[in-house]
């Protein structure tokens, strides 16, 4: 969107700066998993 220069995607873009998403490569297949359920089953408002 950055690059189509989407006028929220650049207004985000110029708040955050490019930061670099964490890593977890200690998450197994099952943790994933658990987490995908998690926010599928709870009351988070999106």
């Amino acid at each position: 969107m950055i690059q189509k220069r989407h006028p929220r995607a650049l207004q985000v873009w110029g708040q955050y700066k490019p930061v670099v998403m964490n890593s977890f490569p200690g998450l197994t297949d099952e943790d994933i998993d658990a987490m995908v359920t998690y926010i599928q089953s709870s009351e988070v408002v999106y």
